[in-house]
């Protein structure tokens, strides 16, 4: 019998390592085929300091007066950052790039009307601070120097030279557990890490990953919710606050990138193959799943205490995507994402071509990738059977 459980065992395997594309399916919630076309590139760039800013991070749009788009480059000791601007990206073309100091692994990234918001976390680690950038400043310098030429050297500086008004560092902070000392002291550090956000339009609060007691965040994925109260970043206390999404990827231990929510549109969560457990069979450095849920409707699920969801999958597996016979990609490892106001998906993705594909179709060809692993741009993603990623088109 035990050599028998042993042959099914191996043939599983087997199946599943020779069809992984399909496997997503045998978790609870709709798999989502899509299609991907590049919009912009977001080649390296080097920092004021003249430090190499190459892998692309967390990325946010706009989608009020100005349809616009940031996204973020860092170096490979979270010390210096290139913040890209794209001040309307129905040209995408046209953009405009600033240095920026303290943003370590800058893996999350949101705006609001008048200021962008980024987690300044080290790698491997989750911070607890956020830089807040004044977007009319941001505008105002991108007004006399975006380009559409090749940048080389992000020559603007954005650090705490410009005033807490165009830039501060912002430590989030809780209510006061102690009620007698609300009144002389209403708030206090929050001492929990986070490294991604997002923020709903439609209340103004933010919604920040945080990891919950007894709850395994290999099967979960948790958050809170945050908001700017008299000036400071403050994270709820609120158990009403805290809600999961089930992780429900094939490989629990992919890699945790950012979120972003709309409502309308839900709760998206990006996950990447290509960390983690590197023997595992569904291991690969191309392979992507974006979790998409429902957090505004009803959820009759519920873990340790708290409101749980079960999203769908939207899958990116770019592993055995060929032009001619050449596979593409290397790695494509999704980073970022953002609905534009035309209602598309896009994300930011870190990108490396293979050497077959980057000889023949790239050098030479593209001023703005230099070499194979300089491939980082902006995607728009697309449903393969035509739908949009509006809740009201979910099914």
């Amino acid at each position: 019998m035990k050599k028998q459980l042993r042959i099914l065992t191996a043939i599983l395997l087997i199946f599943v390592t020779t069809f992984g594309m399909s496997i997503e399916a045998s978790a609870a919630g709709e798999v989502i085929n899509t299609d991907v076309v590049r919009r912009a590139d977001l080649p390296d760039l080097f920092a004021s300091s003249g430090v190499d800013c190459f892998g692309v991070q967390a990325m946010a749009v706009s989608r009020s007066s100005k349809n616009c788009l940031y996204a973020i480059k860092i170096d490979g000791d979270n010390a210096n950052a290139v913040l890209y601007y794209f001040p309307d990206i129905s040209n995408w073309k046209r953009k405009a790039a600033f240095s920026i100091y303290d943003a370590g692994h800058a893996n999350g990234m949101t705006v609001d009307t008048n200021y962008i918001y980024i987690c300044a976390s080290p790698k491997g680690e989750e911070g607890n601070e956020i830089i807040r950038i004044s977007r009319k400043y941001i505008e105002d310098k991108a007004a006399l120097i975006a380009t559409e030429e090749n940048i080389t050297v992000a020559t603007e500086i954005l650090s705490k030279g410009l005033g807490d008004g165009n830039y501060k560092i912002m430590q989030p902070m809780v209510i006061n557990p102690d009620e007698s000392q609300r009144v002389s002291n209403p708030y206090v550090a929050y001492t929990g890490g986070f490294s991604t956000i997002t923020r709903a339009e439609s209340t103004g609060k933010f919604i920040i990953g945080k990891g919950i007691s007894g709850v395994d965040r290999s099967q979960y994925n948790g958050f809170t919710r945050a908001e700017i109260i008299n000036g400071e970043f403050v994270v709820s206390s609120d158990p009403d606050d805290i809600f999961l999404v089930k992780n429900s990827v094939v490989k629990s231990d992919a890699s945790r990138q950012d979120i972003y929510y709309l409502q309308g549109y839900g709760l998206f969560i990006g996950r990447w193959y290509g960390g983690g457990d590197t023997t595992s069979p569904y291991y690969h450095k191309a392979n992507n799943v974006i979790l998409w849920a429902d957090i505004d409707g009803t959820s009759n699920e519920t873990y340790a205490g708290y409101r749980c969801y079960t999203p769908d999958k939207i899958k990116i597996y770019m592993d055995d995507y060929k032009v001619d016979g050449i596979t593409v990609y290397e790695k494509f490892e999704v980073e970022s994402m953002g609905i534009t106001a035309n209602g598309n998906l896009i994300a930011t993705f870190n990108v490396v071509y293979t050497d077959a594909y980057y000889k023949k179709y790239i050098s030479g060809q593209n001023k703005n990738i230099a070499d194979r692993w300089d491939g980082d741009g902006v995607y728009r993603i697309n449903r393969q059977d035509g739908k949009t990623f509006k809740l009201s088109d979910k099914v």
